[in-house]
């Protein structure tokens, strides 16, 4: 069988934290944002220690310290902190 290599690509992204990327990333009251949360995140959504944000499939709620990925297409997507760090290393440039 034929073995494949995940080809390298270069992204951008920021680490979300609560109150942070507003622009992007909603909290519980915002316009957009959804009205009824569904556990597991039920308890956080309504401390306001989780956000959620529209994407392809409809919706998704971001954690802290997940990362918001911005692909070649222009589509914003969060990634678990270590799933990124496993798919991804920081581009130095020179």
């Amino acid at each position: 069988m034929p073995k494949y290599r995940k080809k390298p690509k270069v992204v951008v992204a920021e680490q979300w934290f609560p109150g942070h990327i507003r622009d992007t990333v909603l909290v519980q009251g915002e316009p957009g944002a959804p009205d009824v949360v569904d556990a597991p995140y039920r308890l956080a959504w309504a401390e306001g220690h989780v956000g959620w944000m529209p994407v392809a499939a409809g919706g998704a709620f971001v954690q802290p310290g997940d990362y918001i990925v911005l692909d070649e297409n222009g589509r914003r997507y969060p990634i678990r902190a270590d799933l990124f760090d496993d798919m991804y290393e920081l581009v130095v440039e020179e």
